[in-house]
């Protein structure tokens, strides 16, 4: 008999090129939004760094701080939007992901199946085979037994 074969082996393995890009597409957006993230720490760091080092006796030197403050505060506005849309771009690719495994498993199944089916049609053929090889040996002993060389009277 034949080797297995599965005959949708070229969409699997589309199907799991496609899991592997979308695990990577995943990987990249958590890495940019960890990286966005750390931004933001550090702008909230050096904003209150800021507050509590801005002079309070020098005028000039007040409103220089708090103009500072007020970039600072866009900035940290700016970042917060970012990680926003990297959280929402993170759940699509999750739920990318999440459609990719599935369809991915679901040809798995199939060629589980397929493959059992191979296993069941080949012990099947293979008894069969066994089957008339038995035969064969009865009928020749059958015809070795009998003393007028097998014919009836």
């Amino acid at each position: 008999m034949k080797k297995f074969s599965f005959e949708l082996e070229p969409l699997l393995r589309m199907r799991l090129w496609q899991e592997d890009q979308a695990k990577r597409n995943l990987g990249w957006v958590q890495r940019d939004l960890f990286k966005r993230q750390e931004e933001l720490e550090k702008l909230l760091y050096e904003r209150e760094a800021q507050v509590l080092n801005t002079p309070q006796e020098d005028p000039l030197l007040y409103l220089t701080a708090h103009a500072y403050l007020d970039y600072l505060d866009k900035q940290k506005d700016r970042k917060i939007q970012q990680i926003e849309n990297l959280e929402k771009n993170l759940e699509k690719k999750r739920e990318e992901l999440q459609k990719a495994i599935v369809d991915r498993k679901k040809l798995d199944q199939l060629q589980d199946k397929a493959k059992e089916e191979y296993r069941i049609e080949t012990n099947r053929q293979e008894a069969k085979r066994l089957d008339e090889v038995a035969g064969d040996r009865s009928w020749q002993q059958d015809a070795q037994e009998e003393p007028d060389g097998g014919a009836v009277s």
